[in-house]
């Protein structure tokens, strides 16, 4: 039942994380955000698996869950719901960290999602290859060795770097 669930996260006040599942693989429209959002303020960490029918309006949703670190989720293209703008909505979670996105077209004949899939991948590539965004960077000393003025300029472009591990593949 969505309203005890909607109670219950109202009365964990300090709930970081939460692991949504579809066990009994109930295909109609779940309005699960409306369960979600009652953890905006404490909710860290968000898992949400095998949920076919993503609206625009739960994704609009998730795109205020503004204390998100790490997000896992599945994306599920059928028809007509491969309207909405993905990226947008998650470009607006400014601190994940983490994101682990399964997209899936089960339907061959599903153009618009096949398309949806095309963007969302052509996009993330390109944010992937922003290195002014990245936390973390991993350098093999050979590289810095043979590289050490582009390595160096490499680090400095890293504005948000925090973590940053040398390795040594070589001896």
């Amino acid at each position: 039942n969505a309203e005890s669930c909607r109670k219950l996260v109202e009365r964990s006040k300090k709930l970081i994380r939460m692991k949504i599942t579809n066990k009994w693989n109930l295909w109609d429209k779940l309005n699960i955000m409306t369960v979600v959002v009652r953890a905006k303020e404490s909710l860290k960490s968000l898992e949400v698996d095998s949920i076919r029918f993503w609206t625009a309006a739960a994704m609009s949703k998730l795109g205020r869950m503004e204390n998100l670190t790490s997000l896992i989720m599945t994306l599920e293209f059928i028809g007509s719901n491969a309207n909405f703008d993905i990226i947008e909505e998650l470009a607006k979670l400014d601190k994940l960290a983490e994101l682990k996105l399964t997209c899936i077209v089960q339907d061959p004949a599903n153009v618009e999602g096949k398309i949806m899939i095309s963007s969302i991948n052509k996009k993330f590539r390109d944010l992937s290859r922003d290195d002014s965004l990245w936390t973390e960077l991993t350098l093999d000393s050979n590289d810095i060795r043979l590289n050490a003025e582009s390595c160096r300029k490499l680090v400095e472009r890293s504005k948000k770097l925090i973590r940053m591990k040398i390795t040594n593949k070589w001896n």
